[in-house]
């Protein structure tokens, strides 16, 4: 019993140190890694937008991506009462305006990533209306892409490079959409500070 009660202590004293290194690991940023470069532009003013009762939605404003790597951001609420078919996100153009690829999540917890990934995938992390949900895509020209839906990695593979995103809402089939879309931010970071960086989409 006495050897017992000693091996628990141990045990014990061994799971509370763990705890605290991975405590350590995770202020030090390892499921906040970090971004490609500084904050360079923002969208302004950040709003609702009304969702549609059929069809999509496509924000007027773009995000302008350089012709290197980058991290681009979007964190948004959909309204408690949304339905949660809605899906929302990216969509991501080349230089000539033509669409490239869509980056889309539900209020029912799944994301596409349409062509690369056009079926709907189950993603638990996701949050339903009424909570924030962050989309965020770290590009990498000859490399593999990271996506990370509320900090945690969702999707890895090649994406071609876009020069310009757009926020996109879409309406839940049967036109039962309603509600809005809080976007609380978005932006991108990269480390090309110059005009000439940007793609011509701008």
């Amino acid at each position: 019993m006495l050897i017992f009660s000693r091996l628990l202590r141990f045990a014990l004293l061994g799971l509370v140190i763990g705890m605290g290194v991975l405590a350590l690991i995770l202020s030090a940023g390892a499921a906040d890694p970090p971004r490609v470069g500084i904050l360079r532009q923002t969208l302004e003013p950040v709003s609702a937008f009304s969702l549609p009762l059929k069809g999509e939605y496509l924000s007027d404003q773009g995000i302008f991506l350089p012709a290197s790597a980058y991290t681009v951001e979007i964190g948004a609420v959909l309204s408690s009462e949304t339905d949660p078919l809605v899906s929302w996100g990216l969509v991501f153009f080349d230089s000539d305006g033509r669409e490239l690829w869509r980056l889309l999540i539900t209020g029912d917890a799944y994301y596409r990533l349409p062509p690369f990934q056009p079926d709907s995938t189950s993603f638990f992390h996701l949050r339903p209306p009424g909570q924030e949900n962050l989309i965020r895509l770290d590009f990498w020209p000859h490399g593999e892409s990271v996506l990370r839906l509320d900090q945690e990695i969702a999707w890895k593979g090649t994406l071609p490079q876009a020069t310009k995103a757009q926020i996109i809402v879409i309406a839940a089939p049967e036109g039962r959409s309603g509600g809005a879309l809080q976007v609380k931010f978005a932006g991108v970071y990269h480390e090309c500070p110059l005009p000439a960086c940007l793609g011509s989409g701008r």
